[in-house]
């Protein structure tokens, strides 16, 4: 609060952990002061149109209705009153207008003296086609004298991150604490990787193997700090900046190693480590969200195709827990490449089988050997018989005759047939409606980028113990599996990018120069296929497939490698399909 009404500092930067008290604590304690003490036109900038009514309902009218000085100055809620609404909030000589990030028509022919960036990481790359919205709301305050900005949020990846970046530019301050045993003033540091880890050489220390107690190794006397000295420590703290010259700027990192909640402590902290160290998309969570610290991607955990090839298993037929059969194709100039998975109940998954068919997509018989093959009938290890319940194809390439090959399959009632085009973006969904008219009914948006973290995120699932159950998500691979499809299924990589639309950073998969990726878009489409048939139930369909197994028991069951059959004849169809191609 100190910085907020110094007249000397301009901006406020403070990248944080989650659940610290920022947005109580910060936002709504100045809000308060400016309707109060000092006046002024407000925007408050939320992500999205959700999180501003949220924050407007659940946080800051309790506060406004809770708040004596505001009685009679800011009027209820509840009151039909125009002065007070959900997203605008009125008071003498101001107003707190609370706007999307996504809404570009929220800043114009505004003026404000206060801005507040909420949560800046999970603002969009552009507002609209208008440009970068913190620079489009620091733009309404330029005409003001006297004005103030502040961001909060807590971070993501480092190069991308927002929050980082505006820290970098401040004072960068960091909250220190006393020693009890030797009174020597230090930052706490999770451990010797930690992003601040060049401030202190005391870290959190615990048995990974027993984590049921944690304490604090001091940087000066080496002595261990217990858990219960932590609040006497955190009331005696003071903030120190790296860089105090810089008073205009003025930044602030908040860890929850400081923090005073009971699920904040250091035992709980080195717990949730433990469970999280091997499995990248929650060790990004723990770093991100508990420390307050960018995710680096050179800390990616890259994914070995020799470990791969030693996860496989001697399976010929389709494994039990398999419910249900999915292939996905990928169109190249020369072939096309088709992948058979069977999924199972929580989405573990059985590599089944993968072919490639030789011959141009312009020719019909390379589509007619398709549709044979996915016309095979496979066998389960219970001696079910099924065939495929869904194809996905890739329609990047060739798309008139994908559309076409498509088309054909549903006019045989193989309705689960879809064609994707993968879309890149991390906050896409899995997939989506095309919004092409002509298109609508056969063609689907696969998001590329959100599917293949999904992939490589499971990919690194292991069981603990080898007795132990599979667990979900878990991809299984058969002896058919060579290190070549291994070298495909892991070979992207993430990296910096730079839209080319906006001119923002961010973070995109790349394909290493003379590597191949065919394996990892089979896979890609074959999970966006699974996703077209949401909501599965799961738990009749295991019924249903043990209730045939038990009726087949008994019965001899030969062991044979599928066959394509020949195609069956096209079926006449009652009503002509709408969709036609040009």
């Amino acid at each position: 609060m100190l910085c907020l009404t110094n007249p000397a500092v301009e901006t406020i930067t403070v990248m944080k952990a989650i659940r610290v008290g920022a947005t109580e604590g910060l936002i709504n304690n100045f809000l308060a002061y400016i309707a109060d003490v000092d006046p002024g036109p407000c925007l408050v900038v939320e992500p999205n149109d959700n999180l501003c009514k949220r924050y407007s309902t659940i946080q800051l009218d309790p506060m406004i209705r809770d708040t004596e000085r505001l009685h009679g100055k800011i009027r209820d809620n509840s009151a039909r009153d125009k002065s007070n609404k959900t997203l605008y909030k009125e008071f003498p000589g101001g107003f707190i207008l609370i706007a999307s990030a996504r809404s570009p028509g929220d800043f114009r022919q505004l003026t404000v003296r206060y801005l507040l960036n909420d949560e800046v990481d999970g603002y969009p790359g552009s507002t609209g086609d208008e440009g970068d919205p913190i620079d489009l709301a620091v733009g309404r305050t330029r005409t003001v004298a006297y004005s103030k900005i502040v961001n909060i949020s807590s971070p993501t990846i480092r190069g991308i991150s927002r929050i980082a970046a505006a820290y970098e530019e401040s004072s960068q301050g960091h909250y220190e604490v006393p020693c009890p045993h030797c009174g020597y003033f230090q930052i706490l540091v999770f451990g010797p990787r930690s992003e601040f880890a060049k401030l202190s050489t005391g870290y959190l220390k615990f048995d990974k193997a027993n984590c049921t107690y944690a304490h604090y190794e001091c940087q000066n006397c080496r002595k261990p700090i217990d858990e219960s000295e932590k609040h006497m420590m955190v009331a005696r703290g003071r903030w120190r900046h790296l860089f105090p010259e810089r008073v205009v700027h003025r930044g602030f990192h908040i860890s929850e190693l400081v923090a005073p909640w009971l699920k904040s402590s250091w035992t709980e902290i080195a717990k949730d480590w433990v469970k999280t160290e091997h499995k990248r998309g929650r060790l990004q969570v723990f770093i991100n969200q508990r420390l307050g610290e960018t995710w680096r991607l050179q800390d990616e955990v890259e994914i070995d195709p020799h470990f791969l090839m030693t996860r496989r298993e001697e399976y010929e037929r389709v494994p039990a827990g398999a419910l249900l059969l999915i292939m996905s194709v990928d169109v190249q100039s020369d072939r096309l490449e088709a992948l058979v998975k069977g999924w199972g109940l929580q989405e573990e998954s059985w590599f089944v089988d993968y072919r490639i068919i030789y011959g141009s997509p312009e020719n019909d018989s390379t589509w007619a050997r398709l549709d044979e093959y996915a016309d095979t009938t496979w066998q389960w290890e219970t001696g079910v018989r099924r065939k495929i319940v869904a194809m996905g194809v890739d329609s990047g390439f060739k798309a008139e005759k994908v559309y076409r090959y498509v088309l054909h399959r549903r006019r045989q009632r193989r309705r689960m047939t879809f064609a994707f085009v993968g879309r890149a973006g991390f906050d896409r969904q899995m997939v989506a409606l095309s919004k092409s008219k002509r298109l609508r009914t056969i063609l689907q948006i696969a998001g590329i980028d959100t599917i293949k973290q999904k992939i490589f995120d499971r990919l690194q699932i292991v069981r603990n113990k080898s007795d132990d159950p599979f667990p979900p998500g878990y991809m299984h691979f058969n002896m058919k599996c060579v290190k070549e499809y291994f070298d495909q299924l892991t070979s992207e990589r993430q990296a910096i990018g730079v839209n080319r639309k906006t001119g923002q950073t961010q973070r995109v998969w790349k394909l290493p120069e003379g590597a191949r990726n065919e394996a990892l878009d089979c896979e890609v489409y074959n999970h966006a296929a699974l996703a077209m048939l949401e909501p599965v139930n799961w738990e009749k369909l295991a019924g249903v497939m043990a209730a045939e197994a038990e009726r087949i028991k008994g019965e001899p069951v030969t062991i044979e490698s599928p066959q394509p059959k020949p195609p069956s004849p096209r079926r006449p169809t009652r009503k002509r399909l709408r969709f036609r191609l040009k």
